[in-house]
């Protein structure tokens, strides 16, 4: 894939990344040590997939343009450098990029910067972290309510190390659905506390009960929306009461010991005299092993449902990431992978289904493909979506989306020039803080247009934005304010560069440069600098993903 950084380089960026990541406490020194051992051996400059990235993306390309074409849209413009980098940096890494990184990305001018940046970003330790963040919202987002936040940090910390290490995806979610140690005691807990307890988090989740491993497995692993057939068949789709409770029976262990044969996985339909057994939803059948064990209906369900020629599984994979990086996925809702709800776009959603099983469920093919999309680097096209309506399906960019709770804490740290692998380290750092703002971030969808009053009380008022513009301590405004060599003009593209990732505009220079007075004296300077950043951290163009 290119570009190749050394050894010491990834060793270095690892231990910067992993000593102060949300994974930190669950990760032995030892463990730590062979995450970057591994990152460093595994990056590779070619990887061996079935199919390239250049060649996957120009099929990403065609098939778009094709729909272009026929619903008579012109093909999106190119957005410019400063656009591309913020919104790739989120995406892929989870921050804004710093005043440096804006410059020196601007200033360059080999044409294949784009891509050098993407695999550059695709090989960082935090893009790792991103993605087992990302995983574990969606394939647990029970993580994120307050009865279950003890588990989302051992079970993203264990997530991140299986990503770390290459596993594929489905050997990740087969391992979720099938953990192979449950003891006595973790059985019925809701709070995990250990890294080794971490793939169990999936049935802790669903509080060890047949129907909520059903219902709960199915919605994220599968895309399917089995919810609904719970009480009653569901009313829209062709999935039944009892298909659903069938599905529930893979989940029933027995008290047998090793003589659970498959004719003893029963379960009883409430609320009436029907018994049924473990039964797939989708009509195959299953060879049982001549020697079952307890566990072997989860076994035999984890086997299938992730298996590489359970379609479902892996369009699910493809929806989930094609989403994130669109801002909608190619079947909507994410969750409804049914015969009734068609794709947008038919055979791209089976292109990308090929690649990835082609790959062995390595996302980063996916990824980088998307992210190297004509349609992933258009220009903004807000005024196209206004016109045809939220559900414009013909993916001419991204649709624009408000920073995710980490993203914003993040990014308000870099802004402020504070690096978020130093944080923790700050004196001034609370952990309290933190997670009291991720809390106040968590629930919104990012793709509501604005956010919240409380959201937005926070962000004026809160004491995260009173620290990172305090006028006496922000790195941000004390470098601006004090440095002999920045006048007005030069001030204000800093201010800029680091917050919105871009130039001012003329306007805004005409309009903004009058308040700052190079001749008033050092505390006047560092407030007006700290109400400008105030103001542009505090802007919509801040709050959004373009």
């Amino acid at each position: 894939m290119g570009h190749n950084p050394s050894g010491g380089t990834l060793i270095r960026l690892a231990a910067q990344t992993f000593r102060c990541s949300a994974a930190v406490a669950w990760l032995s020194r030892a463990k730590l040590a062979a995450l970057a051992l591994l990152l460093a051996l595994q990056t590779v400059a070619h990887t061996l997939w079935a199919i390239d990235q250049p060649e996957l993306t120009a099929k990403i390309d065609a098939h778009l343009s094709h729909a272009w074409s026929d619903a008579s849209l012109p093909a999106p413009l190119p957005a410019s450098d400063a656009t591309f980098l913020r919104r790739v940096m989120l995406d892929l890494v989870g921050r804004i990029p710093t005043a440096n990184e804006t410059r020196t990305f601007l200033d360059d001018r080999d044409p294949h910067k784009r891509a050098q940046l993407i695999v550059r970003l695709l090989e960082t330790p935090t893009h790792l972290r991103e993605q087992a963040r990302f995983w574990r919202k969606s394939w647990m987002p029970q993580t994120e309510t307050p009865q279950f936040a003890p588990l989302a940090r051992p079970a993203e910390a264990w997530l991140l190390d299986a990503i770390a290490r290459r596993q594929p995806l489905n050997t990740i979610a087969q391992q979720l659905l099938a953990p192979q140690r449950i003891s006595p005691q973790s059985k019925g807990s809701t709070n995990s506390a250990t890294f080794e307890d971490a793939p169990r988090s999936f049935l802790a989740i669903s509080q060890y009960q047949p129907e909520l491993i059903a219902a709960n497995a199915s919605r994220a692993f599968l895309g399917v929306n089995l919810d609904c057939a719970q009480c009653h068949d569901h009313p829209f789709s062709r999935w039944s009461q009892e298909e659903f409770w069938q599905t529930a029976a893979f989940f029933v262990r027995t008290d047998a010991g090793t003589e659970a044969a498959a004719g003893e996985l029963k379960i009883k339909i409430p609320n009436s005299d029907r018994v049924v057994e473990a039964k797939l939803f989708t009509a195959e059948t299953l060879e049982w092993p001549e020697q079952p064990n307890r566990d072997s209906g989860r076994e035999m369900f984890a086997a299938w449902a992730t298996s590489p020629s359970n379609r479902l599984f892996a369009r699910a994979i493809v929806n989930r990431l094609w989403a994130k990086y669109f801002g909608r996925g190619i079947v909507e809702p994410l969750d409804d992978l049914s015969d009734e709800n068609k794709p947008t776009h038919p055979e791209l959603l089976d292109e990308l289904e090929r690649a990835l099983v082609a790959s062995d469920f390595d996302a980063r093919l996916l990824i980088a493909s998307i992210v190297n999309s004509r349609a992933y680097q258009g220009a903004d096209d807000s005024a196209t979506r206004a016109s045809e309506g939220a559900d414009f399906p013909y993916f001419t960019s991204p649709a624009a989306r408000l920073l995710n709770a980490e993203q914003l804490d993040i990014s308000l740290h870099v802004a402020a020039g504070i690096p978020w692998e130093r944080a923790e380290e700050s004196v001034s750092y609370d952990r309290s803080e933190r997670e009291s703002f991720l809390d106040r971030f968590q629930d919104d969808s990012t793709r509501a247009a604005t956010r919240s009053i409380p959201q937005s009380l926070t962000l004026m008022n809160g004491s995260l934005i009173a620290r990172v513009t305090d006028p006496k301590s922000s790195p941000a405004v004390l470098a601006i304010a004090d440095a002999p060599f920045l006048g007005p003009t030069e001030q204000l593209e800093s201010l800029f560069l680091m917050t919105l990732n871009r130039f001012p505009t003329m306007s805004e220079q005409q309009i903004l440069s009058k308040y700052l007075d190079p001749t008033t004296n050092s505390d006047a300077r560092r407030r007006t600098i700290s109400h400008l950043l105030w103001a542009l951290l505090n802007s919509s163009e801040f709050q959004i993903v373009p």
